[in-house]
């Protein structure tokens, strides 16, 4: 690969990255309804319901258990990612 195409590839990559951290934040900070930069259970239930998904109580349970890897009973926002980053690369891999 010549040096102009392995740039061309490296900036789409970057640029799709990018695009997906800025949805990824996006997302985040609509369900931190308080501001606090980390998504509380409830929070987390209103956030899975306002983007379409309908869990069962003991489904939201575990995913948020999932996502709140120290245990704080809050999910921070490298939590988040951590997660989201994950489930995207499994389902494109």
């Amino acid at each position: 690969m010549d040096t102009v195409a392995w740039y061309s590839t490296l900036t789409f990559f970057y640029t799709h990255i990018y695009k997906l951290w800025l949805s990824f934040s996006r997302s985040f900070r609509i369900m931190d309804d308080d501001g606090s930069r980390s998504i509380d259970y409830k929070e987390f239930c209103k956030g899975m319901h306002d983007y379409g998904l309908m869990l069962e109580k003991e489904e939201l349970q575990d995913l948020f258990t999932r996502f709140d890897a120290d245990g704080s009973g809050t999910i921070d926002f490298d939590e988040f990612l951590k997660n989201l980053r994950v489930s995207v690369w499994q389902v494109s891999g």
